[in-house]
C-alpha cells in the first residue's frame, strides 16, 4: 500500500509539475517570432520605419538578448529564487509593450525610434526566447530525466504554439492587425495579473555557479561532439524559422497572398503539433541522437515546400513541415542536454544551447532582408537555403556514427 501510494504521489507531483510549469511558461508567447511578426506591419506604418531598420533593430535585439542569457545563468550563483526571477521576466516584459505604444502614439525623430526599437526587441526577446524558457528547461532537467524531459517538452510546446495559432487567427478573422494599442493594453494588464499569481512556494535552485559569462554561453571545447551535432541542428533551424515567420508578410506580399490568408497559417501549425509532439518525443526518446538526422531532413524538405509558396498544395506543405520542424526543435531543445550531458553541467548546455540559437535566431531576419535586396526576392534567398539544407544534412549522413 505504501508503494502503491508513492506512486501516485510521484504521478500527482509530475501533474502538478506540468500544470504550474506550463502557466509560468505561457507569457513566453509574446516574445516568439510569429507573435511579433503579426504587429510588424503596423509597427513599420506608425513608426516610418522601413522594412531593413525593422529587421535591424529586431536582430540587435534578439542578438543582445542571446549575450545577456549567460548573464542570467551566472547571477544565479549558489542559489536562486525562482519566484523572484519570473516575476522580473514578467515585470520587464510589460514595460517592453508599454514602451512600443509609447513609440507609435508618439512618434519620434527616425534614429531615436531605432534605439528605442532595439531596446524594445532586446528585452522582448530576452523574456520569450531567453530567460522564460532557460528557467524552466533547467528546472525541469534537474528534477526529472531525459524521458520525462522529452514529454515535458511536448507539453509545454503543444500548449504554447497551440495557443500563438489561436490568438494570432482570431486577430486575423477580426481584422484586428490594423489596431494594436488595445491587444497591448491587454497584454500588459495580464502580465501584470501573472507577475501577482506566481506561486509562492516555488522552490530555490542550486546551480553550478558559473563565474565565466565566455565559458558559459560559447563553450563548446567541453562538450560532446553529439551535442554539438544536435546543436548545428537546432541553432540552424532557428535561423531560418525566425526569418521565415518574421519575414512573412513580404513572402505573402512577393507572392500576391493577402495576409489575413497567411496568418491563418499558424492555427493549423498549432493543431497539427498537437500530433506532432508526443510522435517526436517517443521518436527522440527511441533513437535518441539519430533524431538529430531526421530532423535535418525535415529542414531540407521545409525549404523546398517554401518554393511553392504561391500554390494550396504549397501551404499546405509548409504547414506540415513547420509543424514537424518546430516539435524536434523543441524536444531537442529540452532533452539533448540531459541526454548527453551530466548533472552538474545542465546549466552550462542549457545556455550554450540558448545562446547559440539566439544568435542563430537574431541573425536570420536581417540577413535575409539583406540577401533578399542583393538577390532581388524573399524566394532567392529560400532556393539558396535548400542547398545549404541538404549539404547539412548529407554531411551529416557522411560523418562517422558515435555510440549513443
Amino acid at each position: 500500500m505504501d508503494e502503491r501510494q508513492s506512486h501516485l504521489y510521484a504521478r500527482f507531483s509530475l501533474l502538478k509539475f506540468s500544470c504550474v510549469s506550463t502557466l509560468l511558461l505561457c507569457p513566453s508567447i509574446l516574445g516568439r517570432t510569429p507573435f511579433i511578426s503579426c504587429f510588424k506591419p503596423y509597427l513599420q506604418a506608425k513608426t516610418h520605419l522601413d522594412d531593413a531598420q525593422v529587421s535591424l533593430a529586431y536582430t540587435i535585439g534578439t542578438f543582445l538578448a542571446s549575450l545577456f542569457v549567460p548573464y542570467v545563468v551566472c547571477g544565479w550563483k549558489n542559489q536562486f529564487s525562482l519566484r523572484k526571477i519570473f516575476q522580473c521576466m514578467y515585470c520587464l516584459l510589460a514595460g517592453c509593450f508599454l514602451c512600443l505604444i509609447a513609440i507609435t502614439a508618439y512618434p519620434c525623430s527616425i534614429a531615436l525610434t531605432f534605439l528605442i526599437l532595439c531596446g524594445i526587441f532586446t528585452g522582448i526577446r530576452l523574456c520569450g526566447q531567453g530567460g522564460l524558457p532557460l528557467c524552466i528547461r533547467t528546472l525541469t532537467a534537474t528534477l526529472y530525466d531525459s524521458k520525462v524531459c522529452t514529454w515535458m517538452a511536448s507539453l509545454h510546446t503543444t500548449f504554447l504554439i497551440l495557443s500563438v495559432g489561436v490568438v494570432t487567427y482570431l486577430l486575423a478573422h477580426t481584422d484586428a492587425l490594423h489596431q494594436w494599442h488595445p491587444i497591448w493594453w491587454g497584454e500588459i494588464i495580464f502580465l501584470i495579473l501573472v507577475t501577482l499569481c506566481v506561486p509562492r512556494q516555488l522552490p530555490s535552485m542550486l546551480s553550478c555557479g558559473i563565474k565565466s559569462v565566455c565559458k558559459c554561453a560559447w563553450g563548446l571545447n567541453n562538450l560532446p561532439h553529439q551535442f554539438k551535432w544536435g546543436l548545428l541542428a537546432i541553432a540552424l533551424h532557428s535561423f531560418q524559422a525566425t526569418a521565415i515567420s518574421f519575414h512573412l508578410s513580404d513572402f505573402a506580399v512577393e507572392q500576391s497572398i493577402p495576409l489575413s490568408d497567411i496568418y491563418k497559417l499558424f492555427l493549423p501549425i498549432a493543431i497539427l503539433e498537437l500530433i506532432f509532439n508526443p510522435i517526436c518525443s517517443w521518436v527522440v526518446h527511441k533513437i535518441k541522437v539519430q533524431a538529430v538526422h531526421v530532423f535535418f531532413l525535415i529542414l531540407v524538405l521545409l525549404s523546398i515546400s517554401i518554393s511553392y509558396f504561391s500554390c494550396l498544395s504549397g501551404r499546405c506543405a509548409i504547414v506540415i513541415c513547420c509543424a514537424l520542424s518546430w516539435s524536434f526543435n523543441h524536444v531537442l531543445s529540452y532533452s539533448l542536454p540531459p541526454l548527453l550531458l551530466p548533472k552538474e553541467q545542465m546549466p552550462l548546455g542549457f545556455a550554450t544551447l540558448i545562446g547559440w540559437t539566439s544568435l542563430c535566431s537574431a541573425i536570420g531576419p536581417y540577413l535575409y532582408s539583406v540577401l533578399a535586396s542583393l538577390s532581388h526576392g524573399y524566394m532567392a534567398v529560400n532556393s539558396c537555403m535548400i542547398i545549404i539544407n541538404m549539404l547539412a544534412w548529407l554531411s551529416g549522413q557522411q560523418r562517422p556514427k558515435d555510440d549513443d
